[in-house]
């Protein structure tokens, strides 16, 4: 079943579709804008009787062009009356051709094109903008039969799971979301939908050199959401609330540290504030210390262990020679003391190593 149709596809990204170039159109107008012009000038001393449309053309031009005062100093040309200069450019007539008169989306989806995140996430986002997320309530109104499913939403099961409920008004995940905008010391402030959900994270008070990162955690929440949902209605498979944040935040490091391989953060504070990390580029320093691959044949596990007053937890990422994430985990330890939840740790680790091996 085809989610979107091609002309949506084909739009450009400021009217809120794909920005996909027909090659077709675009071959038929650069004919029309060069070998065109040389079938017409051979075909110019040709003489045939004009057929009757033509003759109504004609007719029609000359209404319109009785009482037109003629400049005789200027010499007559071709001007396209779509272009200011009167010159006649490709790419404005495709555009034209390609814009229609339907309502489109009062959204600028550039910007979710411009997220430096995996192009898959990337897709996932603009569907999420243009309302094409295959949720049960989606694919309900086209038809399709969910069998044993509940259409309604999977955190709350009271709501039928539509975009705007599952990713923003749904209560779970208001309080997640809570927790992703109080981790980057903003505020959350509830949306009535996706574009509301965008103007947000662009308009939080995020520091400059920070922003692409934000924007990553954002667009890595989202997934996480997404992710996590086909987990419960297809496995059956329940996240905590920790847990759904904890993931949310090593995927956007593992994106940031992909997409700009550039620049060394901080982890220590990054779990916990990464607006006060310290992001620095080491090609412009070449004493800062970063993640280092291991050697060949190896494998690297970071692991982290933390105890805070009645609380402790770990978690950790089995890496390549790549940087390649090969293994992840995260969770709770029964204990309240530092030194033992890295003890704890540590036997986890060697426990995934060696199912993962």
């Amino acid at each position: 079943m085809a989610r979107i149709r091609w002309d949506i596809v084909c739009k450009p990204k400021v009217k809120g579709r794909a920005g996909v170039q027909i090659l077709k159109l675009k071959i038929k107008l650069y004919w029309l804008n060069g070998v065109g012009h040389l079938q017409m000038k051979k075909r110019r001393y040709g003489e045939r009787p004009l057929w009757d449309r033509e003759k109504e053309r004609c007719k029609i031009l000359a209404d319109r062009l009785i009482g037109t005062i003629l400049i005789s100093d200027n010499e007559d040309r071709l001007c396209w009356s779509n272009d200011k200069l009167g010159v006649f450019l490709v790419k404005k007539c495709s555009e034209l051709l390609i814009l229609e008169d339907e309502s489109d989306i009062n959204f600028d989806c550039s910007k979710v094109w411009n997220i430096k995140v995996p192009p898959r996430v990337r897709s996932f986002l603009w569907m999420l903008a243009i309302d094409r997320i295959s949720t049960k309530d989606f694919l309900a109104k086209r038809g399709v039969n969910l069998q044993h499913l509940s259409i309604v939403c999977p955190w709350c099961e009271k709501v039928p799971e539509c975009v705007p409920h599952l990713f923003f008004k749904c209560r779970f995940i208001e309080r997640f979301w809570a927790n992703i905008f109080s981790w980057w010391d903003t505020k959350w402030k509830r949306v009535d939908g996706v574009v509301d959900f965008f103007a947000l994270c662009y308009n939080a008070k995020i520091k400059v050199s920070k922003k692409r990162l934000w924007l990553i955690s954002c667009a890595a929440a989202c997934w996480t959401i997404w992710i996590a949902r086909n987990g419960l209605v297809f496995e059956g498979r329940r996240v905590k609330m920790e847990n759904l944040v904890f993931q949310t935040k090593i995927r956007a490091l593992l994106w940031i540290r992909s997409a700009h391989n550039e620049l060394m953060i901080q982890e220590k504070f990054w779990w916990f504030a990464p607006q006060r990390c310290r992001v620095v580029s080491h090609k412009l320093n070449s004493t800062v210390s970063f993640w280092r691959p291991p050697l060949y044949g190896w494998l690297k596990f970071n692991v982290c262990g933390v105890a805070k007053e009645d609380k402790a937890g770990c978690g950790g990422i089995l890496r390549d020679l790549e940087g390649m994430a090969r293994g992840i985990f995260s969770g709770a330890v029964g204990t309240n003391v530092a030194e033992e939840a890295e003890i704890e740790t540590v036997k986890i680790v060697l426990k995934v190593f060696e199912s993962t091996s």
